[in-house]
């Protein structure tokens, strides 16, 4: 909790809901102390470039952003998407890449804390759209082959996520597998009929169309010529506009 909120006071009865929820001991405030002390004593120990200040109201872990994930994944986020939309290629694709490889699974998993549980969900939603971003860059620069087996255990794992399902799409349409692209959409139709109640998004109902009437495979591909191009609807449609600078929401 304190390196989920770097750089800030966290107040002693947050610590206490987020180990103990609503049912601490009456020894809580004393073992938080004594976890503050040892972590201390590591961080000496281990020559940790962080200290954690005691506060008023609680404890603060002071340390340079560029230490904590968090703020280096948000960093070289926000550094892509802010070219993406002007200059898609590799070296902003890179940049994606590098804030994604900060991630080593999902926030505060197996440590039974609804409250550690709840903050986490919008760092997993952050990391879900960052890499929908890339994915959308990726493509633009034709690398639909090289993230087709990512894209599709993503899928597996997040069979509701339109935007994932979108781009699994494109990929397997331009690796020549029209087949199952078709047949994705399918599935998909039938799982957010069947568990949902409605049918997938425009996005997904275009691509479909566009396949079927056969659309350039290539279509939507960054080609170092298309300087001051507007994209097609068509393109549009298939492939998304460039990444925006702002986080995206599914």
């Amino acid at each position: 909790m304190l390196l989920l909120e770097g750089n800030r006071v966290v107040a002693v009865d947050r610590l206490i809901r987020a180990i103990w929820g609503d049912s601490p001991p009456a020894t809580a405030r004393s073992q938080i102390r004594i976890c503050v002390s040892s972590l201390r004593r590591q961080f000496a120990a281990g020559d940790v470039p962080a200290t954690i200040e005691t506060h008023k109201t609680g404890y603060r872990l002071r340390a340079p952003e560029a230490t904590i994930d968090l703020h280096r994944f948000g960093q070289l986020i926000s550094r892509a998407r802010a070219g993406a939309a002007d200059r898609p290629d590799l070296e902003l694709a890179s940049l994606y890449r590098e804030a994604l490889a900060l991630w080593r699974g999902p926030l505060g998993e197996g440590l039974g804390s609804p409250l550690l549980d709840t903050v986490a969900l919008k760092y997993h939603e952050d990391y879900h759209s960052a890499l929908e971003d890339c994915y959308e860059l990726e493509l633009r620069l034709g690398y639909h082959r090289r993230v087709l087996g990512e894209l599709t255990h993503h899928v597996s794992e997040h069979p509701f996520r339109e935007t994932l399902i979108a781009q699994l799409m494109i990929a397997l349409y331009r690796s020549g597998r029209t087949a199952d692209a078709l047949a994705l959409f399918r599935d998909t139709h039938r799982r957010f009929r069947d568990e949902l109640g409605i049918v997938p998004g425009e996005r997904l109902q275009s691509i479909e169309s566009l396949i079927l009437g056969g659309a350039d495979k290539h279509l939507g591909q960054h080609t170092g010529r298309q300087e001051g191009r507007q994209s097609r609807p068509d393109e549009t449609l298939l492939f998304g506009q460039p990444a925006a600078a702002g986080p995206t929401r599914h």
